[in-house]
């Protein structure tokens, strides 16, 4: 069953990243090459206060989810760091700025803890692998890292899958400042047959492709239930079936910030075979697996997660 997951995400996103300013993107950027990261984040810190004043639904939206965790928290005896509605919304700020600074060159993997051997695990993967596989990832952190860890997978590219539609300016830029980031981007708007089959001919040459499973793009987007974070949510399926398409092996992987650094996160999840008969079921399975996986990753990192939205529509 299908639920609006994006219509409201959709116009925040139209709102603010459509409207990005190069210019103040340059001078931050500029800030942080000349005076260092500290200086480039007490500007930041600046701009999201203003973003912060400026936008009470967000505010709303914010402090919604971080109830949410900080009574999933609880329930398990999980203690979190200190959150609140300013820092989620300064965090995401940084993570945009962290974003452009992967764009760039400028961060890379070098910067990346590697959190129980996740790198290590993700590169040996990537160098045994005689087929590609699929990254599934989410909207929690920052995975433009990924561009710094491709290579370590012998410079095969990595296809990324995303919605272009209401980021027309703020792709612009991106394909400004480094134009092999957009060179592999794959629009998820409208994915054809003929776009399936170029993905597998993509992975067939031992390319990779990665998305995101945690938003939904439009109401007809085909959806599966599951438990999140004690409330009832609604994910895509269109990365599972995907996957199971491919005939690829998925492998979860985040990149969150904890105590100031960029930090990875994997697990293998295996293939994914979607049977005629169990093919409900065994989606619901993978999606559940995905959901609990983020879950944890959000309990170490709950203001990294910038799905600015009703979410759970409750």
């Amino acid at each position: 069953m299908a639920r609006d997951g994006g219509g409201g995400n959709s116009s925040w996103i139209r709102d603010h990243h459509d409207s990005t300013c190069s210019f103040g993107m340059d001078l931050v950027v500029g800030i942080h090459r000349l005076l260092g990261r500290r200086c480039a984040r007490g500007v930041i810190w600046c701009i999201s206060l203003a973003v912060w004043l400026c936008s009470p639904r967000l505010r709303r939206i914010s402090g919604s989810y971080l109830a949410r965790i900080r009574d999933f928290a609880a329930a398990r005896g999980r203690t979190l760091p200190r959150i609140s509605t300013r820092l989620h919304i300064h965090r995401f700020c940084c993570a945009l700025l962290d974003r452009i600074l992967a764009w760039r060159g400028i961060l890379g993997v070098g910067d990346l803890v590697s959190r129980n051997g996740s790198l290590e695990a993700l590169v040996a993967k990537g160098a045994a692998a005689d087929r590609g596989f699929m990254i599934i990832s989410s909207h929690a952190g920052d995975m433009e890292f990924l561009r710094g860890v491709n290579r370590f997978f012998q410079n095969r590219p990595v296809n990324i899958l995303i919605e272009t539609g209401n980021n027309a300016r703020f792709m612009a830029y991106m394909s400004r400042v480094n134009r092999d980031v957009t060179r592999r981007f794959v629009p998820v708007n409208d994915i054809s047959p003929a776009t399936a089959s170029r993905l597998l001919e993509a992975v067939d040459r031992g390319e990779y492709v990665a998305a995101l499973g945690d938003r939904l793009l439009r109401e007809d987007t085909r959806s599966v239930e599951v438990s999140f974070l004690g409330g009832r949510a609604y994910l895509p399926a269109g990365p599972w079936i995907l996957a199971s398409l491919l005939g690829t092996e998925v492998v979860l992987v985040h990149c969150v910030e904890i105590a100031g650094r960029p930090q990875l996160f994997l697990r293998d999840a295996g293939p994914v075979r979607l049977s005629r008969r169990g093919r409900e079921a065994e989606l619901r399975q993978a999606v559940q697996a995905y959901a609990r996986d983020l879950e944890e990753i959000l309990l170490e990192a709950p203001l990294d997660w910038f799905n600015f939205y009703d979410f759970w529509k409750e």
